[in-house]
């Protein structure tokens, strides 16, 4: 955070029109929230952008082991430039995966919504993504991402 309050750095502080309903900087826990109705991000859009994410990741998605067993959920851990750094978390390791082409597309959209930029300011958006897939009742209970990896 380069000295500055935590709270100061949340990606919606340096964007328009978001609402925090809960900002808890003790605990490290904040919880924003965009209307999608403010965004221009229509269901369209976002089933496109799942559709691509789904197939572009089709050879990566892996069900991590827990400590519980395997998760009935899929994983995959996508980085991008030269990084092969392993994501570990809930007694897992999830191997790094390429950056696929939607990731990009996805977050020219989504960047400027958070006050990041669009691609000019590509080197400012996020290199790594623990990308999680669910399916029927699938879900996962209130947590903490706390990995050291970050």
């Amino acid at each position: 955070t380069s000295g500055r309050q935590p709270e100061a750095c949340l990606l919606g502080r340096m964007a328009k029109n978001w609402v925090y309903a809960l900002s808890d900087i003790d605990r490290r826990s904040f919880v924003g929230h965009l209307p999608r109705s403010i965004s221009g991000l229509d269901d369209a859009k976002m089933r496109k952008f799942m559709d691509r994410i789904n197939q572009e990741l089709e050879d990566y998605w892996m069900a991590p082991q827990g400590p519980s067993g395997i998760a009935s959920r899929q994983t995959a851990w996508i980085v991008s430039g030269n990084c092969r750094c392993y994501f570990r978390y809930g007694g897992g390791v999830i191997p790094p995966s390429p950056w696929p082409a939607c990731m990009d597309d996805l977050m020219a959209e989504v960047m400027p919504l958070c006050g990041l930029g669009g691609i000019e300011n590509k080197a400012a958006w996020p290199n790594s993504c623990n990308v999680n897939r669910y399916s029927g009742t699938d879900g996962i209970g209130w947590h903490k991402d706390d990995s050291p990896l970050f």
